[in-house]
């Protein structure tokens, strides 16, 4: 009988597994094995060396931060100085340049590239969101227990309308203009002189940055004419108010301070023109909402950014912008601005005659009323006189009085109550067109990222199919926008403490009188019903340190993070820049 063989077990695969690529990858020296120091010590690391840099310019006795500049480029104002420096240089972000003779004569009508019109056009429209604010307006001061005249709009139009300006000649005008326009023979005017540029038919203005790149002022919709605008305006400031020449930029690491939520391709075109063009040594980018944080000395806060053209909202936690609290809204001073106009218009003041929103001098001079005036104070509506003078290039100046009752709180209300906004206008402009090299494929911006839980809390009522959420979000009432912004934080006593501490900055909005309190009391009335314990915690909102300016604040926050010493962990060197792109900016920048 013969035995069963036995099984004899498959022999083990010997076979290595497949590699990715077939490059030698060296084995990691033994560093104990070898008499080399290379790579032994933290002071070998590119951040070491940097912070070595630094402390040797210490060293050389230059204060910290004097080789360092804090740019925070806005949609009407540009802020910009050196670290080591108290406040900024601040200027009007705009640039005029003298049209060429065959553009001459062809456009017969006031420069209309010079700003996006947010206000409704349509008079019936208009008309019904008037309403709207008014209604909204009485019910407040019923609820205060306030007087509400009901022959003050009569007793305003009956003075207005017999009411003429007086005509002032120059020799009699402390305060009269030279115009440029008659007097300079540049090709172009950068910063507030841009005011007194003059005649439209030979003078062509632009604001570079609108919600971004401003496409509607370059009908070309080429991103490098915006750049190179941009370059224009950046160097003369440089050059005439803070004496830094061009040959010197390589010298000079800078701080750019954006918006908390900006487009991939805005912050890397402003980084290649900072870099790659402009030659500057190294640059650091910061958030405008952490920026203000740092500059009024709070580790926490729910950041309100009231711009010329946008207000954008965020909460900080502790040094860290939450990314989920973000929110942009399309309604800005300019907005407050251009229906204060409207609104004297329609009270038959001799306003009516110069309140043309496109115009620069009529605008400017509609600007100063609005400072003037507008308030967000209901005790405020009451029948007031007000004296204005109106300077225009093609006029003598003029000295007039309008009377005014309510237009300066509901002109105001508009960022609470903005039925009075077109929005489709804002954005009806095409994008820029962007060299092929300018977005590269691993920075590029990716569908539906730029949606935040604040945005998706603040579109909840509308239909899902085919809704656009930023866009949608952004029509928002800045309170319902700024509670939606906190409950996107977490946990119930998070949203107490972002409450709490509400910090308004900007210069849209920050200097009208009573903007802290109607803040205040409108976040109050959301939360009180809907968040646990805010029936006994009351909402606040921050104001800075009295010798601290609002507008500047987030410039002050780029100037502190500037010296701070972990600073050299964020820099990105021109040389870093040239060989890895934005590549680099994402290892430093995690929000890109």
């Amino acid at each position: 009988m013969s035995a069963t063989p036995a099984v004899v077990p498959p022999a083990q695969s010997r076979a290595q597994p497949m590699r990715f690529t077939s490059f030698y990858i060296p084995p990691p020296l033994t560093t104990k094995q070898s008499t080399s120091t290379y790579g032994r010590g933290p002071e070998q690391s590119v951040f070491s060396r940097r912070k070595i840099q630094a402390n040797e310019e210490l060293m050389q006795g230059v204060k910290r931060g004097y080789y360092t500049l804090v740019i925070h480029p806005g949609s009407r104002t540009l802020r910009i100085g050196r670290a080591c420096e108290v406040v900024p240089v601040s200027v009007t972000h705009a640039i005029a340049r003298r049209k060429r003779t065959a553009e001459k004569g062809k456009q017969s009508e006031p420069d209309t590239q010079v700003r996006r019109f947010g206000i409704l056009t349509a008079e019936q429209g208009l008309l019904t969101a008037i309403d709207g604010i008014t209604h909204a307006l009485r019910e407040r001061m019923r609820f205060y227990k306030l007087h509400i005249s009901s022959s003050a709009k009569d007793q305003c139009q009956e003075f207005n309308t017999t009411s003429q300006p007086e005509i002032i000649q120059d020799h009699n005008d402390p305060g009269r203009v030279e115009w440029l326009g008659k007097t300079t023979s540049a090709d172009f005017i950068v910063g507030d002189e841009v005011w007194r540029a003059g005649d439209p038919a030979e003078w062509l203005v632009r604001f570079p940055l609108n919600r971004g790149f401003n496409s509607a002022a370059y009908p070309s919709g080429s991103l490098q004419e915006v750049l190179g605008d941009l370059q224009t305006i950046w160097s003369e400031v440089l050059r005439e108010r803070l004496n830094i020449l061009p040959k010197d930029y390589p010298l000079y690491s800078v701080v750019l301070v954006v918006p908390d939520l900006p487009e991939r391709g805005y912050v890397s075109a402003l980084t290649r023109l900072l870099l790659a063009d402009m030659s500057f040594k190294q640059l650091a980018i910061q958030q405008e909402s952490l920026a203000a944080t740092y500059g009024a000395g709070l580790s926490t806060a729910l950041v309100v950014d009231v711009g010329a053209a946008t207000t954008n909202i965020a909460c900080v936690d502790e040094g860290w912008v939450v990314p989920d609290t973000r929110i942009s809204l399309d309604v800005g001073g300019d907005d407050i601005t251009e229906l204060f106009i409207r609104l004297l218009k329609r009270t038959s003041s001799p306003w009516a005659m110069y309140g043309d929103v496109r115009r620069v001098d009529d605008f400017m001079t509609g600007e100063k009323m609005k400072f003037d005036l507008a308030s967000l104070a209901e005790e405020h509506v009451a029948l007031n006189m007000y004296d204005f003078v109106v300077r225009q290039y093609d006029g003598p100046t003029a000295k007039a009085r309008v009377k005014v009752y309510d237009e300066p709180v509901l002109a105001a209300m508009v960022i609470f109550e903005p039925q009075a906004i077109d929005y489709d206008a804002k954005r009806s402009a095409p994008p820029l067109v962007a060299p092929l090299d300018a977005v590269t494929e691993d920075i590029g911006d990716q569908p539906g990222e730029g949606i935040t839980q604040a945005m998706v809390f603040s579109t909840q009522h509308l239909s899902p199919h085919g809704l656009d959420i930023p866009r949608e979000a952004a029509k928002l009432p800045v309170d319902v926008a700024v509670f939606n912004s906190a409950r996107a934080v977490g946990a119930e006593d998070k949203v107490r403490r972002m409450l709490s501490s509400v910090l308004l900055v900007g210069g849209g909005a920050a200097r009208i009188r009573g903007v802290n309190a109607a803040l205040e009391t409108r976040l109050s009335a959301i939360a009180a019903g809907r968040v646990a314990g805010m029936d006994t915690q009351r909402v606040v909102v921050v104001s800075p340190a009295k010798d601290v300016d609002a507008r500047v604040l987030c410039w002050k926050g780029g100037s502190v993070f500037a010296r701070m010493d972990s600073i050299p962990e964020f820099w990105v060197s021109r040389d870093e820049w040239e060989m890895v792109g934005n590549r680099g900016l994402k290892e430093r920048w995690w929000h890109l």
